[in-house]
């Protein structure tokens, strides 16, 4: 006799112009009798995102160049200084979480920037190859950043393309 497990999966949903509902975030949910299941089940899911989430090579060049970004870097500092996307502010994404929740002059005079508003859709993160940046964005998702986005290619998708490989 198989017993069925209770499965919940917290997510959000939004409506396309198409009028089709596709997966935006996911958040995780404890399954401590499954743990390995939860984790493949998560990263699966996170990676789900709606294409609004997400700016591309062509989309994020056209911005940078139309001075229309606030663009974050939220890889380590060392990795930021051995390169970055052009006009990159670094917050690496363990400080995501507080610097987001400064005060605007505080974080203006910390990180030299102007500070996105919650409503900005030209806040676009991004790290080496999409990971941490999808984590930064659910956090940012989480504060109120209703509009954030990000590149989920990456400094190396960058590179990549500016390179023509």
């Amino acid at each position: 006799m198989f017993r069925s497990l209770p499965l919940v999966l917290l997510c959000c949903s939004a409506r396309t112009s198409s009028g089709t509902s596709q997966l935006c975030s996911v958040k995780r949910l404890p399954f401590p009798f499954l743990p390995k299941l939860s984790e493949r089940l998560h990263d699966f899911l996170a990676q789900q995102v709606c294409s609004t989430d997400t700016v591309t090579y062509e989309e994020l060049k056209q911005m940078i160049s139309d001075g229309a970004v606030k663009l974050f870097d939220v890889r380590e500092p060392d990795e930021f200084s051995n390169g970055s996307i052009p006009t990159a502010t670094n917050i690496p994404l363990g400080t995501v979480q507080e610097a987001f929740s400064l005060p605007v002059d505080v974080f203006e005079e910390t990180y030299k920037t102007e500070m996105p508003t919650k409503a900005d859709g030209s806040l676009v993160v991004y790290c080496r190859s999409g990971t941490r940046s999808l984590k930064a964005l659910n956090i940012l998702k989480g504060l109120g950043y209703s509009r954030a986005r990000h590149y989920p290619d990456g400094y190396l998708g960058w590179v990549a393309h500016e390179l023509g490989i």
